[in-house]
């Protein structure tokens, strides 16, 4: 039996550790398991066959994008989810010569960048990688800590995945349950079929509840297994949702004014689960900062106005540091995201952070506790949620959330 770590209350629910979420150990050998390989962005990719009329993504928030990142000429910018680069060509279209690093796990995607390459005239540089491969593929190229003017994080599946039915994201159309950001041109370890057909009740729930945030996930997941025992394994999307939607008549969720089936938090679960997207997440937020250019100047002016940040916020906003921005569909994502730029511990619930743990005279603090709570490593620039003209639009199943902060520390 697969066992979860839990380690804290962070979205309400026990939730698993965010520095180990699990692998399905026992599932390894039903996928023929082997760890994604940068080896990948040295093979030929022939997607002639494999490309339809799916639409192209479709970036939201471009402009508000590119306009936090006041983007200048010959400046280096990540796009750390490329998709069909919407976001880059944006930023490339704002002034001379600036350099992209345009990298995805999509297979696709890197296809799509190699010909946004071809076309700049190598202002975009394509990588084939996830969060945790990029920092050594950086080095390989050459790019030093502190030379990134911009990162960018637009999270989720992209529309062209979920367009593809047999990639296995989208419960409107029959598909294999694969739900794998890196298609079937790599071995990753699961796919949600593994998922769906192998684990036991208890852990079904916990990816439904934990990484769906479905209320119904027992319910779900102990019908699931019904359905394995009596009647026949789960194969295709359409199977699984039409099972799903069957068990949450009267089930109405409420989290905005929009039509939904019932089964898009089980999908969500079991995507976020399977490309193992919050240890990615936690990863790229932890490791990118260093990467980002920092200006020494607004470090000294951070830390000597510590007690008056709305009087420096403009010269902040103004500075050369660079800027990150997190574009999140989900509570999980935008929570993650939040935390890491307040600067809070990942492995510990609210209530065990050093602002709370010392609300007494009983304790005192450190100096190095004192320090994590006085000094953040990030400035918060803005908070944007998308507009409902975009969510009506771009067919948004939730709204989306953008957060930029600059390097400070």
């Amino acid at each position: 039996m697969t066992t979860f770590k839990l380690f804290s209350n962070l979205f309400g629910v026990n939730c698993l550790s965010f520095n180990c979420f699990p692998r399905i150990g026992n599932l390894s050998t039903l996928s023929g398991f082997r760890f994604y390989s940068n080896q990948l962005a040295k093979r030929p990719f022939d997607f002639d066959e494999d490309e339809q009329s799916f639409p192209c993504h479709v970036p939201i928030m471009c402009n508000e994008l590119v306009e936090l990142f006041n983007p200048q000429d010959g400046q280096l910018f990540i796009d750390m989810t490329f998709g069909s680069g919407g976001h880059s060509k944006a930023l490339l279209a704002s002034g001379k010569d600036i350099k992209i690093i345009g990298m995805d796990r999509d297979p696709l995607a890197y296809k799509y960048a190699h010909r946004l390459a071809e076309k700049t005239n190598g202002q975009v540089i394509p990588l084939l990688a996830k969060f945790s491969q990029l920092p050594g593929l950086l080095d390989k190229h050459g790019i030093q800590k502190g030379s990134i003017q911009g990162i960018i994080m637009d999270l989720g599946a992209s529309a062209m995945q979920m367009a593809d039915p047999s990639r296995g994201f989208s419960f409107n159309s029959e598909g294999p349950l694969d739900m794998r950001m890196d298609g079937k041109y790599c071995n990753v370890s699961i796919t949600a079929d593994d998922v769906i057909n192998s684990l036991d009740v208890k852990d079904l729930t916990k990816i439904f509840k934990i990484y769906g945030c479905e209320k119904l996930a027992a319910k779900y997941a102990n019908a699931i297994i019904d359905c394995r025992v009596m009647m026949k394994r789960i194969s295709s999307t359409i199977e699984l949702a039409n099972l799903i939607d069957s068990l949450a008549s009267g089930h109405v969720i409420e989290d905005v004014e929009r039509d939904r089936t019932s089964a898009t938090r089980v999908f969500q679960g079991l995507r976020i689960f399977v490309n193992n997207e919050l240890n990615e997440l936690n990863y790229g937020l932890k490791k990118m900062r260093d990467y980002l250019f920092r200006d020494d100047k607004v470090t000294q002016l951070y830390k000597n106005n510590l007690d008056n940040m709305k009087a420096i916020k403009d010269e902040i906003r103004a500075s050369t540091s660079g800027k990150l921005a997190v574009i999140s569909y989900n509570r999980l994502e935008d929570t993650l995201t939040k935390r890491h730029l307040q600067g809070t511990d990942i492995d510990n619930p609210l209530t065990h952070q050093p602002p709370q743990l010392f609300n007494s005279r009983l304790h005192k603090p450190t100096d190095q506790q004192m320090e994590r709570i006085v000094f953040k490593k990030w400035f918060s620039l803005s908070k944007i949620a998308s507009s409902q003209q975009e969510i009506e639009q771009k067919s948004l199943t939730y709204p989306a959330k953008l957060r930029v902060a600059i390097r400070v520390l």
